[in-house]
């Protein structure tokens, strides 16, 4: 029976270190040589100077845009007083007069309201009955046709 055991061998695991590849070692850090850090600080500089020009030619780049609105706006508000005025002229009564005379219009007459008269009641036989005062309804289509009725009756 020993004899059997003997035959099978153990599985020995590798280390992880081993197993993983190389033996990893640590290096001693390195220290940045004065050149190479004023180097890195004249490059930021030059960065932050570069950004701060860029920022002030956008500012007044804005600058410029913002007085060429207001130029804009101060010529359209004059423009407008112009206009406003031109209507206000044109609109005026003695130009209204005064063109109207040009052209030969008459100005009209005094207005004269009407006021409607209540119709007269005749006295006929049923009380609930009104006569109307007016032409008589035979009248009415002649005034229609647009003649009286004295020149209708020449005609026929």
């Amino acid at each position: 029976m020993n004899h059997g055991r003997q035959g099978q061998r153990a599985v020995v695991r590798p280390r992880p270190q081993e197993a993983v590849g190389p033996r990893l070692r640590v290096h001693p850090q390195r220290r940045l040589s004065a050149r190479a850090l004023l180097l890195g600080a004249a490059v930021m500089a030059f960065v932050v100077l570069a950004g701060a020009v860029a920022i002030q030619a956008q500012r007044i780049e804005t600058q410029r845009t913002i007085d060429r609105l207001e130029l804009e706006l101060v010529a359209a508000e004059a423009e407008q007083r112009h206009l406003r005025a031109g209507v206000a002229a044109a609109a005026s009564p003695a130009r209204i007069l005064a063109a109207a005379a040009e052209l030969d219009l008459m100005e009209p007459a005094a207005v004269v309201p009407l006021t409607p008269v209540a119709p007269e009641a005749t006295p006929s036989a049923d009380p609930s009955v009104t006569v109307p005062n007016g032409p008589a309804p035979h009248e009415h289509a002649d005034l229609a046709q647009g003649a009286p009725a004295d020149a209708r009756e020449g005609e026929e």
